[in-house]
């Protein structure tokens, strides 16, 4: 602001500064003036804080050399300490942080990653925007799909041209709640599938309404029987379209992330029982934040509707 910009201003202030130390009235300083009366207090406290020097015009924001969201270094530290420990995303870094009395957003977690160079941005090719949805009641729809998981060390084929020590991991995803069945199969069937679906009718809190899979072999005329005998419909996805199934397959993105690649398993029966751990962690404690879930479990999300306020733990 120019030089005498600034003396207008301070003499403008000044005489209404005057005129309250002459006995005036706020009400009718502010109505000669053509301002609110809030505005005439304001620079009344200014006067009597820092006298006229409190009257000259300030750069709004934050003072000059100070950032609004710094943050201090031992944030910083243990923002890096979460990630080198365990590579969690930022959001799951901005939770456990929070658990531990530090409150900040999971951006902040991500731009100091990428300053430090422990996360690399990547362009992502803009795709057209799938529409999102979630349905309204725990049951309502589940997605159905498999994950073929790479062989353990030592039992894959060494040629690689069979799928000799592969493993299946069968997966079903409520819709609503997020909360997550899986089972590992040492092959793909339609048995398998059946044998799958009969385990989690039975462990499940709720019941099946409808579920949707894709076009697999596992899922074909024998899995449809089998729904159809208990009154549970089905949906075949369209051709090339797994955004239809996107949260078993978001699902089947953590369990890599999370679970397998962070496994040490040595074998089929260690990686069931590593499964099987990994999914009371991901069910009961892990927080979710895709559509309609707002960090919160898959357990909360299912406490969340009154019939199940009772179930203490996703099995």
């Amino acid at each position: 602001m120019h030089q005498c910009i600034k003396s207008r201003w301070v003499a403008e202030k000044m005489l209404w500064v005057t005129a309250y130390q002459e006995g005036k009235n706020v009400s009718s300083i502010a109505q000669s003036a053509k301002v609110k009366r809030d505005t005439i207090y304001k620079w009344l406290r200014r006067y009597q804080a820092e006298g006229i020097t409190g009257l000259i015009p300030k750069r709004p924001g934050a003072p000059t050399g100070f950032h609004p969201s710094r943050i201090e270094l031992k944030v910083i530290d243990r923002i890096v300490d979460c990630y080198r420990e365990s590579h969690d995303g930022p959001r799951q870094i901005a939770a456990k942080l929070k658990r531990e009395g530090i409150s900040l957003c999971h951006m902040t977690a991500y731009r100091h990653l990428v300053k430090k160079g422990w996360i690399v941005p990547q362009k992502k090719r803009r795709r057209k925007e799938a529409k999102l949805h979630v349905c309204d009641y725990p049951g309502e729809e589940l997605q159905l799909d498999v994950m073929h998981v790479d062989p353990l060390p030592g039992t894959e084929d060494p040629r690689g041209k069979s799928r000799q020590g592969f493993h299946y991991q069968y997966t079903l995803v409520d819709d609503c709640t997020r909360i997550q069945y899986a089972g590992l199969f040492a092959r793909l069937s339609q048995d398998n599938t059946c044998l799958f679906l009969e385990a989690m009718l039975d462990k499940a809190p709720f019941g099946f309404n409808r579920i949707r899979m894709d076009n697999g072999v596992e899922f074909q005329t024998r899995v449809s029987k089998f729904l159809e005998a208990r009154k549970i419909s089905y949906i075949h996805n369209r051709p090339s379209r797994p955004d239809q199934n996107g949260k078993v397959e978001r699902a089947h993105r953590t369990d890599t992330q999370e679970f397998y690649l962070r496994s040490e398993a040595d074998s089929f029966e260690r990686r069931q029982s590593g499964l099987k751990q990994f999914l009371l962690y991901y069910n009961n404690q892990r927080p979710h934040w895709g559509l309609g879930m707002q960090g919160k479990t898959p357990l909360e999300k299912l406490q969340s509707f009154k019939e199940y306020q009772t179930v203490h733990l996703i099995v």
